[in-house]
């Protein structure tokens, strides 16, 4: 069920070598620790659930909804049933779109938005028909603002938005929407209150139910024996804070006694996984983390090794094809990936649909946890293996994406 937040809440480097597993409870092993945690009125011995074959050998502390945890976790390890219209029962365009139809990108320039947004997002818009304009817009707010001045002098007739602040481009923003531009503002849970757009993917829905995913594995991969938590942050994206702030308050649900502590970590950090090593130095009670952004653990098995860390495990949303590597290595306890052709591809039959005047007037509704779990899935050694990625770590959930949204668009 999703859970609502209060509007109070405010807004790659290379691979390392991966040689070496790490002994004990080490990242990317996930083998039983003895750590004793307080899990209520019984004492609970720490563990790690076994990522390669999903098994704990000792029970969930008292007062651990454990079940709960599971069933949310083992809900976004389905495979996918189809594309995003169909699963919500849409009809296709009324009508063929128009030849030239000019999509524009605000691209925020992170690794993620330029190295998986921007080529999915050209992908969709040819399989429209359209033509394709990348809008460099960040990474920092002068350079998004500046992108912004450009896409305002030239301006497409559909703009889809990575992860941009609203708040730092809101006039120009509104001028693009007072000039008839039909905008698509992804992965930024303010658009709706800025600028009265609907909520889309990315968005305030779908963030709080991806915090909840997060929270979840964390109790459910710890075997309910958990109770010391990271959460590491992206400051500059306010999705991060919805993510965090959801995660939170279904922790305090699943486990009452344990603690999720909260640490930022830029999304345009060129020295990962510092950031990750230097917090677990300073806390070596850390159990487990999570976070929004899996491009952090990068390289992470063999630093934490050469520091002498043997409490590297954890997962992150996003990750890049180099996480997906280390978890069929052995190197990276786990993941939460995510297939950014179907998110993308989604993302642009909004465009279409707001172009068209036909997307629906309550938008996707209350079904953000569907439709979450029908395009990402938590990743361990148990199930990687049994996914769709290619040789370079790109998760596809569904074959016939392209030829559905054809069909979908009228382009087949």
């Amino acid at each position: 069920m999703q859970r609502r937040i209060k509007a109070a809440i405010g807004g790659t480097a290379a691979v390392a070598s991966l040689a070496l597993v790490l002994a004990g409870c080490s990242a990317g092993n996930g083998g039983g620790g003895t750590t004793p945690t307080d899990g209520g009125s019984t004492a609970a011995t720490f563990q790690l659930m076994d990522p390669k074959t999903g098994e704990c050998t000792v029970s969930p502390a008292d007062g651990v909804d454990f079940d709960s945890a599971k069933e949310y976790v083992q809900q976004f390890q389905q495979k996918s049933t189809g594309i995003t219209p169909n699963l919500l029962g849409w009809a296709p365009l009324p009508k063929p779109l128009p030849a030239g139809l000019k999509i524009g990108y605000a691209n925020n320039m992170s690794p993620v938005g330029d190295g998986l947004w921007r080529p999915f997002i050209e992908q969709a818009a040819a399989t429209a028909g359209g033509v394709f304009v990348n809008y460099p817009a960040g990474p920092d707010p002068a350079a998004a603002a500046t992108g912004f001045d450009a896409i305002v002098a030239d301006p497409p007739d559909i703009l889809i938005v990575g992860a941009i602040d609203p708040t730092i481009v809101t006039a120009q923003g509104k001028a693009l929407i007072d000039a008839g531009v039909t905008v698509v503002w992804g992965a930024d849970p303010r658009a709706p209150e800025t600028f009265g757009l609907p909520d889309t993917l990315g968005g305030m829905g779908g963030s709080i139910v991806n915090g909840e995913v997060l929270a979840a594995a964390a109790v459910y991969f710890t075997c309910g024996t958990g109770t010391d938590f990271a959460w590491y942050n992206i400051p500059e994206f306010y999705f991060s804070t919805v993510n965090h702030e959801a995660a939170d308050k279904y922790l305090a649900e699943l486990a009452p006694n344990a603690k999720m502590r909260s640490v930022d970590i830029s999304i345009f950090a060129t020295d990962n996984p510092q950031g990750i090593l230097q917090d677990l130095q300073g806390h070596p009670d850390t159990q487990f983390f999570v976070s929004p952004q899996d491009q952090a653990q990068v390289g992470l098995a063999a630093a934490a090794t050469n520091a002498g860390i043997t409490n590297a495990n954890g997962i992150g949303q996003s990750s890049l094809a180099q996480n997906v590597v280390q978890i069929k290595e052995g190197t990276q306890y786990g993941g939460y990936t995510l297939d950014f052709q179907q998110f993308l591809f989604q993302l642009v039959d909004e465009g279409l649909r707001q172009y068209e005047g036909v997307f629906p007037a309550d938008g996707y509704g209350d079904n953000w946890r569907k439709i979450n779990a029908n395009i990402s899935t938590l990743i361990t050694a148990q199930n990687v293996n049994d996914l769709d990625i290619s040789a370079d770590g790109i998760y596809t959930s569904y074959p016939n994406t392209i030829q559905d949204y054809k069909k979908a668009w009228g382009t087949n």
